[in-house]
């Protein structure tokens, strides 16, 4: 009888204090940080054609040794440049930007132009990509890819290429303070709209998808003219900056970004990292420079939120919920140890129903992970895939990374998130493929 009494007790023990803790405690906040979805550039650009032909590079080499064709962005020192040629036997042609939609139509020209003036003869500058025989020039440092994406300034590239040696990158301008007049006018059109587009530059006014893109920050772009290589380089994007604390200000000079950002070391690493992966293309190319700017502000909230998570991972660092959910089976224990087995079955349906529930955990923790290559896979290609099969392809990539990561967001179904990864990132693949750029 006294032993009876005395197991009921502790029961009523065990009651009483699960009912009192389950009261008293409550769970922490879920500090959970995980990267935010990121709209679709909304800038669009309608396919076009070539504005050249073959026939006109072949004239225009005949005509002279340093052939401009309509549309080249290249800024050329044509005194230098000519001087290098001669006795060489050499010729340069500076063509437009080959667009997304039509460089297979422009490398194809180009190798018609190379088998008729000479495979071994002629350097191609297409928009600011410079190509030799033996191959292309890239920049040797992030001062010299800012000197040809800001200015356009090819003199330097085209040395190399004409010599097949490297030249060393003149001096660059110094630093000056930015004009206050231009300051202050970019900072009103920032403040109004959060974007601003310098004259002779397209108009951008759908800025509604911006506002999500870094959580916390409002993001401002402004667009400007590729700057001439004399000039002094202006510290136009840390006024701005001033101007606006805490925001993502995104500066596109040419095709040279710049930020003021709310991490200045990520955004030295995001700008570093993008362009030394994409230098190739971006001069190639030319995507438009509002594509640009967002395409990196959404490479730097990437990594942003990437790195939250890293430092802040989903996890039960409290022991309490883990309490208050193994006491009813505690209590339940004792119960079964008083009045025999009868729990027993009930017991292993549970610890079944535990373990499936685990495996549902540790599929939406890779579901997780692999959204966050996805989302670093968008961003690499969002801002080269303007239109086209290729856009249309991240687009889908983009609405699928939504879906998925809405439904990990929401614990919802893991089989329908697992199919919306699976198919992004074969939209993905693809995209790359069409863009024949490596994943």
């Amino acid at each position: 009888m006294r032993k009876r009494r005395g197991l009921g007790v502790a029961v009523l023990l065990l009651w009483v204090g699960w009912l009192a803790v389950s009261f008293v405690y409550r769970p922490g906040e879920d500090r959970t940080v995980e990267p935010d979805q990121v709209p679709a550039v909304e800038v669009e650009e309608p396919n076009g054609s070539l504005s050249w032909t073959v026939a006109e590079a072949e004239a225009a080499l005949a005509r002279s040794p340093v052939a401009r064709l309509p549309g080249s962005p290249a800024v050329v020192d044509e005194a230098r440049v000519r001087a290098a040629l001669a006795g060489t036997g050499r010729k340069v042609l500076l063509l437009p930007y080959s667009g997304v939609d039509t460089r297979n139509q422009h490398d194809a020209r180009v190798r018609e132009v190379r088998a008729a003036v000479g495979r071994n003869t002629l350097v191609v500058a297409s928009g600011l990509n410079v190509s030799a025989p033996v191959g292309s020039v890239v920049p040797s440092s992030m001062d010299e890819a800012r000197q040809v994406l800001a200015t356009g300034d090819l003199t330097t590239f085209l040395l190399t290429a004409i010599k097949e040696r490297s030249h060393d990158l003149e001096s660059l301008p110094p630093t000056a303070p930015a004009d206050p007049a231009e300051v202050d006018a970019v900072t009103r059109d920032l403040a109004a709209n959060r974007v601003h587009t310098a004259p002779g530059i397209e108009p951008v006014t759908d800025t509604d998808r911006w506002d999500d893109i870094v959580p916390g920050a409002v993001v401002r772009i402004a667009v400007l003219p590729p700057a001439a290589p004399e000039t002094p380089r202006t510290d136009l994007t840390a006024a701005l900056g001033e101007r606006f604390p805490g925001d993502l200000v995104v500066v596109v000079r040419g095709l040279w970004v710049e930020f003021s950002a709310p991490d200045p070391e990520l955004s030295r690493i995001t700008l570093s990292g993008y362009y030394g992966a994409h230098f190739g293309q971006l001069a190639k190319w030319g995507p438009r420079q509002v594509n640009l700017g967002l395409a990196l502000a959404r490479e730097y909230a990437t990594l942003l939120a990437n790195r939250a998570a890293v430092l802040a991972p989903r996890r039960a660092a409290d022991p309490v919920p883990f309490v208050l959910t193994g006491l009813p089976w505690v209590f339940a224990g004792t119960v079964a140890v008083v009045g025999g087995s009868v729990l027993a079955v009930r017991r292993r349906a549970a610890r079944r129903r535990r373990g499936a529930e685990e495996a549902r955990r540790v599929e939406r923790e890779r579901l997780s992970a692999a959204l966050a290559g996805i989302a670093a896979g968008i961003t690499d290609l969002d801002g080269l895939a303007r239109d086209g099969r290729a856009g249309r392809l991240v687009d889908h990539a983009s609405e699928r990374y939504g879906v998925a990561r809405e439904l990990l967001a929401r614990d919802g179904d893991v089989p329908t998130a697992r199919a919306a990864v699976d198919e992004a990132r074969t939209a993905l693949e693809s995209a790359a493929q069409a863009l024949e750029v490596a994943r």
